[in-house]
């Protein structure tokens, strides 16, 4: 049974590449690999870490969801694959780190830059000892899909 070898492998790359995004608990076990596609339904989105990841936007992330989403088989074995989404709803509103910006001044100490810049060394060193395997995995993946949204809602708040 394909099932018993795919899910694994499935489940691992999936959590790796969408697992820190995703906020709700998604039951991969009950996904059915004998179709040509599978859909994951009414996901909400880690606000926390996608607003970490958007930390120079002038904009902050409040909620995001996506009412579906439909991947492929061809993303296991390396082949293009059109992931659908549909029904994305994202609610933002400005960063507090953008407003004002008249009133602030950008002169920081030359002590706390240079702390900042020897932190992000390390974390480049950090991320680069860490390459292996799975990441050249994920990339082949990712290399492979083309993305299709529909319905997308994008609500700025005051």
């Amino acid at each position: 049974n394909m099932n018993v070898v795919i899910r694994p492998l499935f489940k691992y790359i999936f959590k790796r590449i969408f697992g820190g995004f995703i906020k709700n608990d998604i039951n991969l076990d009950e996904v059915d690999f004998s179709m040509k596609s599978f859909c994951l339904n009414d996901i909400e989105m880690n606000t926390y870490e996608i607003n970490k990841l958007m930390e120079d936007s002038p904009f902050k992330l409040i909620s995001m969801s996506i009412k579906s989403i439909d991947v492929p088989w061809a993303i296991i074995k390396f082949d293009w694959a059109d992931v659908k989404v549909d029904g994305v709803e994202v609610i933002l509103m400005p960063s507090p780190k953008f407003q004002n910006v008249d009133n602030q001044t950008e002169e920081k100490p030359e002590f706390v830059e240079n702390t900042q810049e020897h932190e992000e060394e390390h974390e480049k060193e950090m991320y680069n000892s860490e390459v292996s395997l799975s990441s050249s995995l994920v990339t082949k993946i990712l290399s492979n899909i083309g993305l299709t949204l529909t319905n997308v809602v994008v609500k700025v708040l005051p």
